[in-house]
């Protein structure tokens, strides 16, 4: 009996999570991605427990492409960032970053690439703002989801 108790739990706290997680999203006006990528700091005034997680379910709907970002292809999403007005790259649901300038960069041997200036936020806690390099913002390569989205 304690074991159908435990496993109905986990299906009620399971589908409670993923009601709280649409509702963040739909909460947040779809138009936040076009002003972040217009004005970071536009995301500090958003009334959402994540806007990070909240962003980023929005721009799987709005951005013209997106891509997996790892060490093997940084070179190619950095070449392809060229194509496009704005990318914002996310790691899991707690970093964004939108990348500010290609042509500021700074070699980095973590990732074997240059690695362009960038503006963000770190979520911990509240959002802390960062303006760096894109490898200073992301952290070194490793097995957490980042995610790049490319935006006219």
């Amino acid at each position: 009996m304690k074991y159908v108790l435990v496993i109905f739990g986990v299906i009620i706290f399971t589908a409670c999570s993923q009601g709280t997680k649409n509702k963040n999203a739909e909460s947040m006006n779809p138009s936040i991605v076009g002003e972040f990528l217009q004005n970071s700091d536009v995301l500090e005034n958003v009334e959402v427990k994540n806007p990070i997680a909240s962003f980023s379910e929005l721009a799987d709907d709005q951005a013209m492409d997106k891509m997996d970002l790892d060490k093997k292809n940084i070179e190619d999403l950095l070449e392809k960032a060229k194509e496009y007005s704005h990318t914002v790259i996310i790691v899991e649901d707690h970093t964004i970053v939108k990348i500010t300038d290609l042509s500021d960069c700074t070699k980095s041997s973590s990732w074997g690439a240059c690695m362009p200036v960038s503006e963000g936020f770190i979520k911990k806690g509240d959002l802390l703002k960062k303006v760096d390099y894109l490898n200073n913002i992301i952290g070194l390569p490793d097995d957490q989801k980042r995610t790049a989205y490319f935006f006219e």
